[in-house]
């Protein structure tokens, strides 16, 4: 068990040492892989991405935490579908698969189409429109360390472009989950996007949204209610929200979501970001910025979940996410 503890934490230590890391920031931008950072599902998008810890059938579950991907997400095939800001669209294909007494093999692409853009010299003629596209391939592998104990690691190729300008990266993610089903409790952490950029655009300099993070997920014993809280972003601690207080700065680090399942069939869910409902609120006034929420209703070898998430006067995201298994 420790050789394969400490093969994963050597791996991460080369792709650390050997490229540019970038601090991760809400949504990132165009230059920095940012689009690594979207929910890559819509139960995940509805509970404030704090799906670190939680325990999951979500053939996506292997990007929440390398971990994640167990028995339960086996033959899981999943696509999700987003309409992101200003026509830009993003879309997710996973797909898992449980090796008996060995691991669970995961596989995703992951896209984000960013739309025309009208292109114009430095002397501001126009030049004609202009294409920014995003993907991402990624590959990951989840194991038992003991009875309750699960490791997990994940392999990226991402490849951005940007008119003629082209960027690709190689990143890798690793995480563990504790899990106790009696106490229907659990706890994990996380690191992702650790890596190297292969090619820049021309001279800038291109770098990955480097998060780590920490999770406990429970669900209560007299309610069938599933609490996640994901601390994010935790080595940049305390730099999100510089004229926050000291409470607001710890709060720019967490997310939460709740999971209310009404039945076999239908789960209600709500999630709340503190860093985005700081960074997208416009004015004073009642603002929904930073709250999400959604549902899924399962139907057997069918699933579909949706989730809204307010973006305050920016608009919303609306993500749609169909998962089909045995």
């Amino acid at each position: 068990m420790m050789l394969r503890v400490g093969w994963m934490l050597g791996l991460l230590a080369v792709f650390a040492m050997s490229g540019p890391v970038a601090h991760a920031q809400l949504g990132g931008s165009l230059s920095e892989f940012g689009f690594l950072r979207l929910d890559t599902s819509a139960r995940s998008a509805a509970l404030g991405s704090s799906l670190t810890a939680a325990p999951t059938t979500d053939a996506t579950a292997f990007y929440y935490n390398p971990a994640l991907g167990s028995p339960s997400t086996s033959s899981q095939l999943m696509a999700s579908y987003t309409s992101f800001i200003a026509d830009s669209q993003v879309g997710t294909v996973a797909y898992s698969h449980h090796i008996d007494d060995l691991a669970s093999l995961s596989a995703g692409v992951r896209y984000v189409d960013w739309g025309s853009f009208d292109g114009r010299d430095a002397q501001g003629i126009p030049t004609g429109d202009f294409a920014a596209r995003d993907v991402a391939l990624t590959v990951g592998l989840a194991a038992p360390l003991s009875e309750r104990l699960r490791y997990g690691m994940n392999v990226h190729l991402v490849y951005s472009a940007i008119e003629s300008a082209r960027a690709t990266a190689t990143a890798v993610d690793a995480g563990l989950q504790a899990h106790w089903p009696e106490q229907q409790w659990s706890v994990a952490a996380s690191v992702h996007h650790v890596g190297r950029t292969l090619s820049d655009y021309g001279t800038a300099s291109t770098s990955l949204p480097v998060d780590w993070r920490i999770g406990v997920a429970k669900e209560l014993t007299y309610l069938p209610l599933q609490v996640s809280i994901t601390g994010y972003d935790l080595h940049n601690f305390g730099t999100a929200l510089e004229d926050e207080p000291p409470l607001g700065q710890a709060l720019a680090h967490v997310t939460l979501g709740l999971e209310l399942a009404l039945g076999e069939v239908l789960d209600v869910r709500g999630g709340y970001n503190h860093r985005r409902s700081r960074e997208l609120v416009l004015n004073d006034r009642l603002d929904w910025a930073g709250f999400g929420g959604g549902f899924g209703i399962d139907l057997g070898p069918l699933r579909a979940d949706y989730a809204f998430t307010s973006w305050s006067s920016f608009g919303g995201l609306h993500q749609i996410s169909l998962q089909l298994g045995p």
